[in-house]
């Protein structure tokens, strides 16, 4: 973005739960890079999740500007296309690593590009994001509109021929043929 031009950085899911941390606090694992980001680049951070007491006590107080949107109370899609960048910090734990590339693929495929900790789902989608490096991530992203762009584009083509119910409805043809 132009120096007058601020930038959304999205970050969006569940706030966390009992099982293992995880949720929005990962965003604090990211706040020092995200505090040096803003020297540079203006920004909002836009969180779309479902505790707004959480966000209230951890991420308002981060020293740059943040916004909260209630998950289910707003147009979700809408919010996510707008964003310049999609964020997704992970804290590795046995229940997050597990955890399917949902949130990931669905901003590569709406259009935003994507800057994440790698955990193994996220590891097929490495050509079209930037994983464990987030300095670069964000700064490359937004910097260079057309590089986010062309990660995206690839994206969705990939999403297209390898996550789409037609693909996935073959594949699970193709397992349970085997024991027919």
């Amino acid at each position: 973005p132009s120096s007058s031009e601020t930038a959304t950085i999205l970050w969006y899911g569940i706030h966390g739960g009992e099982n293992a941390p995880y949720g929005m606090l990962d965003l604090l694992n990211i706040q020092e890079h995200l505090s040096r980001l803003r020297r540079d680049y203006p920004f909002r951070l836009v969180v779309v999740s479902n505790s707004r007491t959480k966000y209230k006590k951890y991420i308002k107080p981060l020293p740059f500007e943040t916004e909260y949107y209630e998950w289910g109370y707003t147009p979700f899609r809408n919010i996510l296309r707008h964003a310049s960048v999609n964020i997704l910090p992970i804290t590795k734990n046995p229940f997050t690593i597990c955890k399917s590339n949902n949130r990931l693929a669905l901003a590569l495929y709406e259009g935003v590009p994507s800057v994440a900790d790698e955990i193994p789902s996220y590891k097929e989608l490495a050509p079209f994001c930037v994983l464990n490096d987030w300095e670069r991530g964000l700064r490359l992203y937004l910097s260079n509109k057309n590089i986010g762009k062309g990660h995206v584009e690839g994206a969705r083509a990939y999403i297209e021929r390898t996550f789409t119910i037609t693909q996935i409805a073959d594949q699970w043809q193709a397992q349970l043929s085997r024991f027919l």
